[in-house]
């Protein structure tokens, strides 16, 4: 009896040992071929408050102005602005903030968000931002920022964060 436990055992063993084999050589394979997909990543966040004055003027964030991205043929670039939006409002029309994303000393039209009010007297506060995938930018070195105007100089921007990640075009 103990000797048909024992061969059982081995058997055992055996097929641990080969399973534990397979699994290290699979796992070395897959951890070779995952570290090849090349990911760039740039965050800035900012908590202070950063008024549209002048009025109706573009201006740049100034912490976002420093921002240089190296693109290789076939990489994607993905663009995330979140910021506080704080409009006054004021008699006779809308009070209102944009921010767009600068592309190359260029505002990207596509890469945009607005909050506004059309109350005369209030103050509103909100989420202004955008998310935006480009996939039709050429390989090369690229400036990107953060332009805003306001229609009110006494609007402001706050606590905002600004993200861009680069990747190839295959990875998501």
């Amino acid at each position: 009896m103990s000797k048909g436990i024992a061969v059982i055992a081995i058997i055992a063993l055996i097929i641990g040992a080969f399973a534990l084999t397979f699994g290290i050589s699979t796992w070395i394979t897959m951890a070779g071929t995952q570290g090849t997909e090349k990911t760039s990543v740039d965050y800035r966040s900012f908590d202070a408050t950063i008024f549209c004055s002048p009025a109706s003027t573009w201006q740049v964030i100034p912490w976002s102005s420093n921002i240089t991205v190296t693109l290789e043929t076939d990489e994607v670039i993905y663009f995330s602005f979140q910021a506080q939006a704080v409009v006054r409002g004021r008699a006779g029309g809308d009070s209102w903030i944009q921010v767009n994303l600068m592309l190359d000393g260029l505002l990207a039209p596509i890469a945009y968000g607005i909050f506004s009010t059309n109350s005369s007297s209030d103050v509103v506060k909100g989420l202004i931002g955008f998310q935006v995938l480009r996939t039709d930018l050429d390989p090369g070195t690229h400036t990107v920022a953060i332009a805003y105007m306001g229609n009110v100089a006494t609007n402001y921007l706050q606590i905002s964060t600004f993200f861009v990640q680069w990747f190839p075009a295959g990875a998501f």
